[in-house]
């Protein structure tokens, strides 16, 4: 293996990114959580920094006097993978729909610090927002920026994580096929 010099923002991109690939392919939910969640902490911490918008440890939504439960409420399953210190024993159900907020609040800050936003970020985007339309401002305005129409929407919303991965490779041309 050979020796490489990489920056924090280099390794929070290719952290989510590879996390966004194993959550496409379904594989490890535990390598997919680890991965997001430390690929947020390292954006986050950046992006506080530079004193960026709101991410997902800091957010405006959340009263202060809530904020360190609301935090520890969402660092509990990527402390659980970290450490066995205080539960030696523990055991976690990790539902993988939990990691969606990492991703989202990661890609925001990595448009944030001035990253041009990923392939593998596109096509999640794309996943979420058909898949959780009630979450978008314009759904129309979502889709037609995609350049997806109802009918395309109605077939995207039908395929599993990694036929969808692989039509927006093969057909969308959102991702290079080498990065898959």
């Amino acid at each position: 293996m050979k020796s490489e010099i990489i920056t924090k923002l280099d390794a929070a991109q290719r952290q989510l990114d590879t996390s966004f690939r194993l959550w496409f392919l379904e594989e490890d939910v535990v390598s997919v959580f680890t991965l997001a969640a430390s690929a947020h902490q390292i954006i986050h911490d950046l992006n506080q920094r530079l004193r960026g918008e709101d991410l997902l440890f800091d957010s405006l939504i959340i009263k202060e006097e809530f904020r360190n439960q609301y935090v520890a409420h969402l660092k509990r399953p990527w402390n659980f993978l970290k450490h066995a210190d205080n539960d030696p024993d523990g055991v976690l159900k990790i539902d993988e729909n939990s990691v969606h907020d990492f991703f989202l609040f990661s890609a925001k800050g990595l448009k944030q610090l001035g990253q041009n936003t990923s392939g593998i970020t596109l096509v999640f985007l794309l996943w979420f927002g058909i898949h959780f339309p009630k979450y978008l401002r314009s759904k129309e305005k979502f889709l037609a920026d995609f350049g997806i129409d109802e009918s395309m929407e109605d077939s995207l919303k039908g395929l599993s994580k990694p036929a969808f991965l692989h039509y927006c490779t093969s057909r969308l041309s959102l991702i290079s096929p080498d990065k898959q």
